[in-house]
């Protein structure tokens, strides 16, 4: 199971082992965690992740929902969390990475198709989204 909620007294664990965004072999959907996310009550989450990344636009929809929560969060990374992963387990109040665990930092990239214009419009793009992810991780 990709995503999946456990409720554990005061402490409701978040698991987070799959592509960070939906596509034909499964993947965290972000509508589904923030949907998730309005329904937990308890004072603390405990956002575990096993993921190699995934969507840009998918993770920070998680990022935020986590952000804007009024509970602790605690992130666990298991084994990896790599590219939106990584700045998904940025939303910690407290950060622990397993022993053999790894963290996966990197710019944004995609592929696109056009002409000289859309190339450098997506460019543009990808510059933007390489300056979201830096400007969480500074704050981190």
């Amino acid at each position: 199971m990709p995503h999946q909620i456990n409720r554990r007294g005061d402490v409701t664990e978040l698991l987070l082992y799959d592509i960070i965004g939906e596509n034909l072999f499964g993947g965290i959907s972000a509508e589904e965690v923030v949907s998730d996310l309005a329904n937990i009550d308890t004072p603390t989450i405990n956002v575990r992740i096993n993921s190699p990344g995934g969507s840009v636009w998918e993770g920070l929809v998680i990022h935020d929902a986590l952000v804007r929560h009024e509970a602790r969060i605690e992130v666990d990374v298991d084994a990896l969390a790599a590219s939106m992963g990584s700045v998904i387990a940025m939303t910690g109040d407290v950060i622990r990475v397993a022993p053999h665990a790894d963290l996966m930092i990197h710019n944004a990239w995609g592929a696109t198709a056009g002409d000289s214009r859309e190339l450098r419009r997506y460019a543009d793009l990808l510059d933007t989204k390489n300056r979201n992810i830096i400007d969480i991780y500074e704050a981190r």
